[in-house]
């Protein structure tokens, strides 16, 4: 888990890596909104849920943006099993 600055305002959620799994499903599992004050535990609890989706990882990271924070969700989704 990244160091976050709690009780900063998050100015937008980020989300990149997805490929099968649409942003809106994975916004979905996201219950921090831009507008809140980062929290730590709140943010690992969403990690959990948009990992439940099928992802192999779940990062987050975050940035500076111009009237809060960015926080980023790196996702990687799992590999595509074979087709037989």
């Amino acid at each position: 888990m990244p160091n976050l600055t709690d009780g900063a305002v998050i100015a937008a959620i980020q989300i990149a890596g997805n490929r099968a799994v649409s942003i809106e499903a994975i916004v979905a599992k996201i219950q921090t909104k831009a507008g809140d004050k980062i929290n730590t535990a709140a943010i690992k609890r969403d990690m959990v849920s948009v990992r439940s989706l099928g992802f192999e990882d779940v990062r987050v990271e975050e940035k500076n943006g111009t009237s809060g924070k960015i926080i980023m969700f790196f996702v990687r989704e799992k590999p595509p099993k074979p087709t037989q």
